[in-house]
């Protein structure tokens, strides 16, 4: 659900298609199509080989029906902390008299919401920026152009209690 409690699972079987895009500090969303019928607001959790969880909000449906009344729907669904963060405005300004750790913007910028937590920071960069009357969404942009690094999350998971944790990860790189 959107408040992150477990709905059930959908079952492989009606899923249809999907696809996951993945860019780093870019677009992270699913596309799935699947005769389950899921509400708009709602959240998907996938979970990757390597115990990974992401976590996506349905916001756009385009739904028809399939021979004999079974509803086939496609959902576009971004990721669940660009649509979180997009609507908290905050007003901060890291760093503009005295440059800050990657860290403390990190910190600063997510201080005016109450669903995300900062989480790993590798990133040991410092500088400053006006982060003011912008979305946090935006803000966190602005924080990768200034301070550098890659953005991640980490999304806590109970099989009984749904989604428990959500923090934002900012590494220095990932991989090679």
């Amino acid at each position: 659900s959107r408040t992150g409690a477990a709905m059930g699972e959908i079952n492989p079987n009606d899923v249809l298609a999907a696809t996951l895009r993945e860019e780093i500090n870019g677009e992270h969303s699913l596309e799935i199509t699947t005769t389950q019928v899921l509400d708009k607001g709602a959240r998907l959790l996938h979970q990757y080989g390597r115990g990974v969880w992401r976590e996506f909000a349905v916001v756009g449906v385009d739904a028809e029906h399939a021979s004999g009344n079974s509803p086939i729907g496609t959902y576009y669904c971004p990721w669940s902390i660009q649509e979180d963060l997009s609507g908290v405005t905050v007003s901060v300004m890291p760093g503009t008299q005295t440059p800050v750790m990657a860290s403390v913007a990190l910190q600063s910028l997510l201080s005016s919401q109450e669903r995300w937590t900062r989480g790993t920071v590798t990133n040991t960069a410092t500088g400053g920026a006006s982060m003011y009357d912008r979305s946090a969404w935006e803000a966190l942009s602005t924080l990768v152009d200034v301070w550098g690094g890659e953005v991640d999350v980490t999304i806590g998971v109970s099989t009984i209690t749904g989604v428990i944790t959500r923090s934002v990860d900012l590494y220095s790189q990932q991989g090679n």
